[in-house]
């Protein structure tokens, strides 16, 4: 690598707001595409906003003309099938894969890719632990014993969370409080994306706003529970992050997850660029911290919370979780506000049709390839650049 290549490369790497696959894109276009480097290095040599914005419209510019090499692999995919012969299309979508079905190598990727590091909540945040003297004792349950193992056990193990939380002054049931909602028996509640593959699932239970239906109480989810007979090992703690990655790529606010056998407690949250665990909980611990995530403000029990409505610290948390694991339609959405404000106004409609086009043919591709699988909702409303 050059030096200029070299010293672009360095650059991307420090610009905010990029995401991992615009990096890796614009440094391959940068020794490939022609007049990129060029634009390139004069964008670079300024402010670091105007930069990055800039270095993001060159990467949907460059991706939207194919290379010879793309167009030939897409020809050969076209002369194999029929019903696509001679169209441009976009690289296909991957099979999704299920919460449960992940691996560690797949969490690791994720991690990365969201820039987060997991870290253990006794030694970094020891003061989420902290009891005030008049904290209520709660029991436990022991749902070992109940016939059919823990999905039979959700339904009393979530009456059990709403007791225990009654006794820190939680309100249920009534409008302005919270409800808590059995989603064990709804496996695709989630869905979110990083890179190409696309990650489905759900979860047993939630707290979410009082009076939703099970879907939007996915979306608005202030904790969610996992209920395991053995909390322990790596397949549970695989499942319990993308859980929790798939409830902060769609929720307007933060979430705690829960994975108890009714007796011991792993809570997990993110905040910043920490993936916090804390393991082995007792039930006060673990009822004091979700009751303290409820009453955290107000706007916890806002039915139909918006993101911009958080505090801004709490934005600031999350922002860079939702921009790396966007649910298909806001990733799109993202895309079409990061780079049309860029474009000249009487080009905003032809690259918009570009990106909109490339996100409907893979789209289309993915619902072909897996039929079970919901393909991408595309963004309905329309922008205020174009009015």
């Amino acid at each position: 690598m050059g030096n200029k290549a070299s010293h672009f490369s360095k650059t991307v790497d420090t610009l905010p707001g990029l995401t991992l696959d615009e990096k890796a894109k614009a440094r391959v276009f940068y020794g490939t595409r022609p007049g990129f480097a060029e634009h390139a290095d004069v964008f670079t040599s300024g402010d670091r906003e105007v930069a990055a914005r800039s270095i993001k419209l060159l990467v949907a510019e460059a991706a939207a003309v194919p290379s010879a090499e793309a167009d030939a692999a897409r020809q050969a995919r076209g002369a194999a099938r029929s019903t696509t012969r001679g169209q441009d299309l976009p690289t296909r979508l991957r099979k999704s894969k299920s919460f449960s079905s992940v691996n560690s190598s797949d969490v690791n990727t994720l991690m990365s890719s969201v820039n987060l590091t997991r870290v253990r909540g006794e030694a970094l945040a020891p003061e989420d632990l902290q009891l005030p003297p008049d904290t209520p004792e709660c029991s436990s349950l022991v749902c070992s014993g109940i016939p059919g193992g823990e999905n039979a056990a959700t339904p009393q193990l979530l009456r059990h969370h709403q007791q225990q939380l009654l006794k820190f002054g939680i309100k249920f049931d009534q409008q302005g409080g919270f409800e808590v909602y059995d989603t064990h028996d709804a496996r695709k509640l989630l869905t979110f994306s990083c890179g190409e593959q696309t990650y489905t699932g759900g979860f047993d239970g939630c707290i979410a706003p009082y009076g939703l239906q099970k879907e939007s109480a996915a979306q608005q989810c202030r904790i969610i529970y996992e209920h395991k007979l053995d909390v322990k090992g790596s397949k549970v703690g695989n499942q319990a992050i993308l859980e929790l990655l798939g409830a902060y790529a769609q929720s307007p606010c933060p979430v705690l997850l829960d994975v108890t056998n009714g007796q011991k407690h792993n809570i997990y949250t993110i905040r910043n660029t920490q993936l916090i665990i804390w393991e082995g909980l007792s039930p006060t611990q673990a009822y004091f911290m979700q009751a303290q995530h409820l009453k955290a403000h107000e706007l916890r029990a806002v039915i139909d919370l918006k993101f911009e409505q958080i505090p801004e610290a709490e934005q600031a948390s999350m922002r860079h979780v939702h921009q790396a694991l966007s649910a298909p339609a806001a990733a799109l959405q993202e895309q079409l506000d990061s780079v049309l404000p860029f474009v000249e106004p009487e080009e905003r409609p032809r690259v918009a049709i570009q990106l909109i086009h490339a996100w409907a043919q893979a789209a289309f591709h993915a619902r072909e390839d897996n039929a079970q699988e919901p393909a991408p909702r595309l963004p309905v409303a329309v922008p205020p650049y174009f009015s």
